[in-house]
């Protein structure tokens, strides 16, 4: 099964980031704009953030693509999924109906669309992460029940 799901799934993930890194690289100061008009950092933060964010998508994509460092980059990629969604979710909250950001102006969506099309890069992102755990749910290095453990 994981050399069915895996390799589709890593490569549609990193594909997912790759872009949009790409997208926001390109045009780097609407990326900060965006970032901005979620009024969730310090004015001095943006433009370091903006800058960093898109870098840290396309690499982590790239990384998945090329199956190296795949725990790592599944983690920090699904970690800013969730950092997103939680910002997104913020401005919901407050009565801010604020573009995404996330693609740039060809994904732009209103937060609704975002948060669902963001959750259901987050459930790709899982699997990916699953798989790059060795297709284990329970901690690295931790015993399964009944193997390992030794009780006194």
């Amino acid at each position: 099964m994981k050399s069915y799901l895996e390799m589709p799934a890593r490569f549609l993930f990193g594909l997912v980031f790759v872009y949009a890194g790409a997208v926001k690289i390109a045009d780097n100061s609407g990326f900060a704009a965006d970032i901005f008009q979620y009024q969730l950092l310090s004015d001095w933060l943006v433009y370091p953030v903006a800058l960093f964010l898109p870098w840290l998508e396309a690499v982590c994509g790239l990384c998945l693509w090329a199956g190296a460092f795949k725990r790592g980059a599944a983690a920090i990629l699904n970690s800013l999924l969730v950092v997103f969604m939680l910002a997104l979710a913020i401005n919901l909250w407050r009565g801010n109906d604020v573009s995404c950001g996330c693609f740039g102006n060809a994904g732009a969506a209103d937060a609704r669309e975002a948060l669902i099309r963001d959750g259901l890069i987050l459930v790709l992102g899982l699997v990916v992460q699953y798989f790059a755990r060795g297709g284990q749910l329970r901690p690295p290095g931790s015993a399964q029940a009944g193997h390992g453990v030794v009780a006194r």
